[in-house]
Order: C-alpha cells, then structure tokens, then sequence
C-alpha cells in the first residue's frame, strides 16, 4: 500500500508518509480493491491527470476513502454538467478543493451557488467564476464565512453591497482571505501607516486587494 501511494499515486516518499498518518484508514485498503479503482477514476475518468490526483490526494487523503459510484462520481458529473465547469473547471475546483468530493451537492455545493448567483445577484456565471477563482469557497459556511466578508465590505469599508460584489468577481481570492487576520490588517495599515485615511485604503483595496 505504501507503494503504491509513493509510485502509483506519484506522491513520493515523504507524500505517501504524511497521507498515512493524515488518514489512517489507508493503512487497512485493499490496493486491488479500493486504492487503485478510485485513483484510476480520477487520473482518467475525472480528468485529473497523475498530477492532478496526486496533488487532490496530498490535500486530502480520505480522498481515497470515498466511493467513486456514490460519492465522487455525483459531484463530479455537477460541477461538469450541472454548474457548467466543464472537464476543465471541474479538476480546477476539485484540485483546488478536493473536499468539494465529499461534500453533498443538495446540503453544501447547491446552497452556495445558490447564495452567491441568488443572495448576492452575480448570476450562475458570477458564481461560477468565483468558484472557479477561489475553489476553497465551497469548503466555507456561508453564515460564518462568506457573509461576513460581504458585510465587511459593504459596511464597515461603505463599498455597499454592489461594492463589495464588484470585489468579489474581480478579485475572487478575497473570499478565501480572513477579514481579522489579512483584510482589516491591511486596511488599517494603508489608513494608518501610510496615512491614506479611510477612503484612501478603500479606493486602493477596491482596485488591488
């Protein structure tokens, strides 16, 4: 098994160690029966490439715990077909998210397309572009997460929500930065510091987050 992690997934040595320890339950799969069908699914069927699976498997492991008929096909074939990504976006956002394959497209994925086409008015190709921006947004809780930025922006900056949208779609990044540890900071720096004031740091944040 550690073999086949090391060469067959093409996560070397110290890649294969770290995902073992990472989830354990690797250490009791069949290569035959588990391992290998699922990496076979996502370096051909998915579309990920060796590259690609080996870099969705170093980000999440259980990755390889999951049932490709079940659970990774479902989610596969909706951010492809249903949400448009096409074979291309859809290994961008599961590289770029691997967790988005365990996730359930009726409970997590759907309600937050929903949000940001609906809640926020940018549209199935907004949203898509912001997924596709920063993956890891659909890993986020739309209550504790992604609204607060929203609100940070439109309020506390006084970009309003129109603001704070144009943010978004330009700069889809922004969404997965913390407004505590990385926006407010740099904000109160460029007022602050650099002596810009409110409005100066705004207008700076709005055109290069």
């Amino acid at each position: 098994m550690f073999l086949f992690l090391e060469e067959e997934a093409g996560l070397g040595r110290a890649g294969a160690l770290k995902a073992m320890d990472r989830y354990p339950p690797l250490h009791n799969y069949s290569v035959e029966g588990k391992l290998a069908p699922r990496l076979k699914y996502l370096v051909e069927e998915a579309g990920l490439g060796r590259a690609g699976a080996a870099v969705a498997i170093t980000r999440w492991p259980k990755v390889l715990g999951l049932s490709v008929e079940n659970t990774i096909v479902p989610k596969v074939r909706y951010l492809a077909e249903q949400l448009g990504l096409g074979r291309a976006g859809a290994v961008k956002v599961i590289t770029g998210c691997p967790t988005v394959l365990g996730m359930s497209v009726n409970e997590n994925i759907a309600p937050k397309v929903r949000y940001l086409a609906e809640e926020l008015g940018l549209g199935r190709a907004g949203a898509v572009k912001i997924i596709t921006g920063c993956p890891t947004v659909l890993g986020y809780s739309v209550e504790y997460n992604i609204a607060p930025k929203v609100r940070y922006l439109a309020e506390e900056l006084g970009l309003g929500k129109a603001g704070a949208v144009k943010v978004f779609t330009g700069f889809p990044t922004v969404l997965c930065l913390s407004v505590d540890v990385n926006i407010a900071p740099k904000v109160r720096y460029l007022a602050e510091e650099l002596g810009l004031g409110k409005a100066g740091a705004v207008k700076v944040i709005t055109r290069c987050p």
